[in-house]
């Protein structure tokens, strides 16, 4: 399985969705969490694990969320939902 990825931007939220090996329902809960949990990807590469986890801290700083919706084998979108601009 070929990683693949895009970005739209939908005035609401920048989705990135990427069709990879996707998150158990464990995963999604350790980065809810903040559990620091990586694991190995498609090529068998380990990551670091702290560059999602710098997104959402990130996020939180501004009052924005990380929503994430994955499965296995298909793949996983990242939504990152910003605050509205202060008028």
């Amino acid at each position: 399985m070929h990683s693949t990825a895009h970005v739209t931007f939908t005035g609401k939220a920048i989705e990135y969705f990427e069709k990879s090996i996707g998150m158990s329902a464990t995963q999604i809960k350790a980065l809810q969490s903040n559990e620091n949990e990586s694991s190995k990807g498609m090529a068998g590469e380990k990551g670091s694990g702290p560059g999602i986890f710098l997104i959402k801290e990130l996020l939180q700083t501004i009052s924005g969320k990380l929503l994430v919706v994955s499965e296995q084998n298909k793949g996983s979108t990242f939504s990152i939902k910003l605050p509205a601009p202060n008028s």
